[in-house]
């Protein structure tokens, strides 16, 4: 393996971060000029305490290692100043590398048993897992006992690696403990034209507002222009008539509600454009500018690209499984709006559930929440409807809302209460 010196630096600080793991075959060679004597420390630490030195210590491990060598000490700086991103990107391509060695190390072996008559076979599995394992990152068991007070805490707030995006739907937030959280998928459930959308972006304008937070929002639905025009109503409590008739005062507003505007980024695509990795592309792109979590809306996840010709069902169900991986991966809150079948179409009394989902059931298994739009037509013509939250970490909740789209806005009511009937 020969690198550049920055893919070098880079190397070498997630080895630090144990994005490596036990990193077989890295060895000082690998590395030129004063990164060597770094790799050298580095090394040498890991051979004697078994670990290896983090960032935050690495300056001292290097000086009680190299003495007077102040091109290695200066050589050590320039290195914690690699950004994450590229410790990241340098872990994965590493990685590879050294997998791919160790791999080529152990078909020698294997075919050296499989030659020895009285090889035992078993140890071949055995040599190919653990080549398989070289250069990947090492997972700490998790602290159950010292973790005990941090995760009773509510770490709210967009540079929080706990991102939690609330909803401005104040039961909804509650049953949510807070709002969605990082690492978690949410399904938009409803029949066509009831609004999915419409509460996506209301969704993604909740983080923006007031600046302190970011959304994506990749669109393959509608216009990008068009979808901005609701993000602008929700966030200035404006129908698109008064933005006409009162520009100043949209202004005001939108200023007001908006001191960020670079926060929001809608993305639109067409229709089966873009896959699921293109969506993951995107989200650590934008991941790497902002340098901090966001909330990312998929409208629709149903409707992205599958990575082969696969029956519709399974492909669904894949883009789901995948979109909920990106989440944890990335340590993001997801929306995405699902729409239901035939059934849930025609329902007489507007109740949806997740049987409708149809031969697309798969999808809705890998969601941590379904937030299912249950409306008859009693309740369309009142403007209102309910919101049934069902969901795997948290109480489920059944909602009633007055809803605005001419302001892209929903109105909780009081709860479970008709109008005439209290």
């Amino acid at each position: 393996m020969r690198w550049s010196e920055q893919l070098q630096r880079a190397t070498l600080a997630a080895l630090c971060e144990n994005k490596l793991g036990r990193a077989e075959g890295v060895t000082p060679d690998l590395f030129s000029g004063a990164r060597y004597d770094v790799a050298c420390a580095v090394i040498d630490y890991r051979d004697r305490l078994g670990a290896w030195p983090s960032i935050a210590m690495l300056m001292d491990v290097v000086r009680s290692f190299t003495s007077e060598n102040q091109d290695a000490v200066g050589e050590t700086k320039r290195i914690r100043q690699v950004q994450k991103s590229d410790r990241v990107w340098a872990g994965e391509k590493a990685g590879t590398e050294l997998r791919r060695e160790a791999m080529r190390q152990a078909v020698i072996d294997i075919e050296s048993i499989v030659a020895d008559g009285n090889g035992n076979l078993q140890d071949a599995r055995s040599i190919l897992e653990k080549a398989l394992l070289v250069g990947t990152e090492e997972k700490e068991p998790y602290g159950y006992r010292t973790k005990v007070q941090r995760r009773h805490r509510r770490e709210v707030g967009a540079g929080s690696s706990n991102l939690i995006a609330q909803t401005n739907v104040p039961s909804l937030d509650k049953a949510l403990r807070g709002g969605i959280r990082a690492g978690k998928l949410g399904l938009i459930f409803g029949p066509s034209k009831r609004g999915k959308s419409h509460l996506g972006c209301l969704f993604g304008a909740q983080p923006i507002r007031g600046g302190s937070g970011r959304t994506l929002h990749i669109t393959l639905e509608l216009d990008d222009e068009e979808t901005a025009r609701r993000y602008d109503r929700c966030l200035t409590g404006m129908s698109q008539h008064m933005i006409f008739r009162q520009r100043a005062e949209f202004k005001r507003r939108w200023e007001a509600a908006v001191p960020e505007p670079d926060n929001l980024q809608i993305l639109r695509y067409p229709r089966y454009g873009l896959t699921i990795q293109g969506v993951h592309d995107l989200l650590k792109k934008y991941l790497d500018i902002w340098g901090a979590p966001c909330l990312l809306i998929v409208d629709y996840g149903s409707i992205l690209r599958p990575v082969k010709d696969d029956v519709r069902h399974a492909a669904v169900g894949k883009i789901h499984e995948n979109m909920s991986t990106i989440a944890v991966e990335e340590k993001v809150p997801i929306w995405t709006p699902f729409q239901v079948n035939r059934q849930g179409m025609f329902a007489e009394d507007g109740n949806v559930h997740l049987g409708m989902a149809g031969d697309s059931y798969e999808a809705v298994q890998h969601a941590d929440y379904i937030l299912a739009m249950c409306q008859s037509g009693r309740d369309a013509l009142k403007k209102r409807m309910r919101l049934d939250l069902t969901s795997r970490d948290s109480e489920g909740v059944n909602i009633l809302v007055e809803h605005h789209w001419e302001t892209s806005s929903v109105e909780e009511l009081a709860s479970n209460r008709e109008d005439g009937d209290a």
